[in-house]
């Protein structure tokens, strides 16, 4: 008892104990990229923060903001630009919301930085348009900075800038424009030593790079094994799924794709972060669902699919200035719809418990939880978690946990076709069994009903002249002679009828009749066809009644049919469910019925079915004669509706207890 519960806990064991492992590698590797940075939020801070030595992070209110005005660092010095209409704030606070609302401005922003050092800054991204001045240099230009819409033009690219103070002050200027997004501002800027500030951009891209390399790895590999493994749709399902978050990875700061494709479309690539999420979340639906084969709620499901609908509509239709202030809506809408998900999860986890022992469903099941819960955690934090990406590393413990389950389910699905080309084998062997012992009994009959004739043909020849001669009275010793002819051949036909009650006997005695509940033998066939059927993408499903459905029948006669029936389904449709279904007839016997969605036949064959040697597919012909002959041998009857293109129903009726045997 305690080794079987130890073995029910290891898979979650193991599933909890590789969950940390990765989790562990991942914070480490976070960790090891990860360089020391501190927050210049306020006016003491930028007066007394070391520079020389750390890096400071500057926030966007440190600026001092021109709004709808593009000053160069000449205008400055000229003095010709008045006061700022959006001064920094000593205390830290910001007019953030004021400054995005400016399509277009120049901020700008006075160092002390002692002089004969090197320094530099580094952003996340200098998005939609923007020039960068250092002490009047121009250091950086990324897009077109225009007061227009028609002169403008957006991009998005990381940058780091080095520079070396040469005075007793260090001016930074920024021209940015915005006429593609509701709202817009500069980023935060990373200053410091310009080693440390490098090592900073670097490790920062190389964050944005690991989860890529993994996930194109992932479903390049998934990807060949779905295309060679027909009828296996979670893996491409996976597979697309890992490309889709590897596009919209490759379009988040530090939007690693603009170092391959430096002039791509903005706008293009706006849709692709957005549309791509969306994308990936209906590809992560499907993979669950044919995962899991139907264990999650279809209701959830199809909102998950409508939701994703009008996300990729909302993405790739309307302008980037009328969807983008809907983006925090819908991130909203896919944490709460992920947390409804995640339930219908658990709650199906819990429904199939039998089912969901197996190692690859849990790694499944966990990996889901991986990715939900730091996305949940992400939209709920929304744009507040720069220096660490929870989605990051969740999804990649996501795809780790899932190409492992995806690897155990391929070596499942190895041991499943094995099983299925034993279980198959088996089946034939029964059959061939079956059409010798028919072949055999027919024989038999065949010639005991020959050598019967001899005898009774021998008795009547001699009873009829013995006849004779005691109407004439003329008993002699040849009467007495024919006489004992009549005995020997009536005792040899004794030892003929003998012959026969032994044969039955053991027939008897190897197809007993049994009077019980027929749902149980349904199951057993369900379960002994269900790897074979798996080879096609079938299932076999039993639908029968709660109450019993008792009859008189022979289980492994039965059970032959059923194999035999579910085999002829299997062959002729795929990605379907075959049905067993049963119940009670009115003259308190069974009918049961094995229906498939497949390809169906003609009314023609479909009239000479039952017949030996008739296949519509090259077969051998034997199966439905010998389902016939069993059903008829116990006393029922045996029928087949097929339409072409839609389906074949075959139906056999099992006789009642009392008819049959007398209970």
């Amino acid at each position: 008892m305690r080794s079987a519960r130890m073995r029910s806990a290891f898979p979650w064991l193991a599933t909890l104990a590789f969950v940390a492992v990765l989790l562990a590698t991942f914070l480490v590797l976070n960790g090891l990229a990860n360089v020391p940075v501190t927050g210049v939020d306020t006016a003491d801070d930028l007066a007394t923060f070391d520079f020389t030595s750390d890096i400071g992070r500057i926030s966007r209110g440190r600026f001092d903001f021109w709004g709808n005005a593009l000053y160069t660092p000449e205008d400055f010095s000229a003095g010709v630009v008045g006061e700022p209409d959006l001064p920094a704030l000593d205390d830290g606070t910001s007019n953030e919301a004021e400054r995005q609302e400016r399509r277009y401005g120049t901020y700008r922003l006075v160092l002390n930085l002692p002089a004969g050092h090197t320094y530099a800054f580094t952003s996340d991204s200098a998005t939609y348009a923007q020039r960068v001045w250092v002490n009047g240099e121009l250091v950086s230009e990324v897009g077109t900075v225009s007061g227009t819409a028609e002169g403008f033009v957006p991009r998005t690219r990381h940058y780091t800038v080095a520079f070396a103070a040469t005075g007793d002050t260090t001016q930074i200027v920024i021209q940015r424009a915005n006429f593609c997004h509701a709202k817009g501002s500069i980023f935060e800027l990373y200053l410091g030593p310009q080693d440390q500030v490098f090592h900073l951009a670097e490790a920062s891209m190389l964050r944005a790079e690991l989860p890529l390399g993994v996930l194109l790895a992932a479903g390049l590999l998934f990807l060949g094994v779905g295309l060679f493994s027909p009828g296996r749709r979670q893996f491409l399902w996976f597979a697309f799924a890992c490309l889709s978050l590897m596009v919209r990875d490759a379009f988040v700061n530090p939007k690693p794709v603009m170092v391959l494709l430096p002039e791509l479309d903005w706008y293009l690539g706006h849709r692709l972060e957005h549309a791509s999420f969306v994308c990936a979340l209906l590809l992560l639906l499907l993979f669950y669902d044919a995962m899991f084969r139907g264990a999650t709620n279809r209701v959830v499901q199809r909102v998950g699919y409508g939701l994703c609908g009008v996300g990729i509509a909302i993405y790739g239709i309307l302008p980037s200035t009328v969807y983008s202030p809907m983006t925090q809506g819908v991130v909203y809408v896919e944490a709460v719809y992920l947390a409804v998900f995640s339930a219908s999860v658990i709650w199906g986890v819990t429904r199939h418990r039998e089912e969901w022992r197996h190692t690859e469903y849990l790694l499944v099941a966990v990996g889901f939880l991986c990715v939900a819960v730091p996305a949940i955690v992400d939209a709920v934090l929304y744009r507040k978690t720069a220096d660490f990406n929870f989605n990051q590393v969740g999804m990649m413990a996501f795809v780790f946990l899932n190409m492992v389950a995806l690897t155990l389910e391929m070596r499942r699905a190895q041991e499943a076709l094995e099983l299925a080309g034993d279980r198959e084998e088996e089946m034939l062997e029964a059959n061939r069994e079956l059409s010798d012992l028919y072949r055999m009994r027919a024989d038999f009959m065949r010639d005991i009903s020959h050598e019967m004739r001899t005898p009774l043909t021998v008795m009547g020849g001699y009873a009829g002249l013995t006849k004779r001669q005691l109407q004439m009275g003329a008993v002699n010793e040849r009467t007495e002679a024919n006489l004992d002819v009549i005995e020997h051949e009536a005792v040899r036909l004794g030892r003929m009828v003998e012959q026969i009650k032994d044969m039955d006997a053991e027939r008897g005695r190897r197809v007993a009749r049994t009077t019980d509940d027929v749902a149980p033998v349904l199951r057993r066939a369900a379960t002994f066809c269900d790897p074979v059927c798996a080879r096609h993408g079938n299932h076999v499903a039993v639908h029968v009644p709660a109450k019993p459905l008792v009859a008189s029948f022979v289980p492994d006669g039965v059970l032959q049919v059923l194999y035999n029936l579910i085999v002829n389904a299997n062959r002729h449709c795929s990605q379907a469910v075959i049905i067993l279904s049963a119940h009670a007839t009115d003259g308190g016997g069974v009918e049961v019925s094995v229906t498939d969605h497949g390809t169906g036949m003609s009314a023609e064959l479909a009239a000479h079915a039952f017949e030996s040697g008739v296949s519509g597919d090259a077969g051998s012909g034997l199966g439905l004669a010998l389902c016939r002959q069993i059903v008829e041998d116990g006393g029922g009857t045996i029928r087949l509706e097929s339409v072409p293109g839609e389906g074949t129903t075959v139906t056999f009726t099992l006789p009642a207890g009392d008819a049959e045997t007398g209970e």
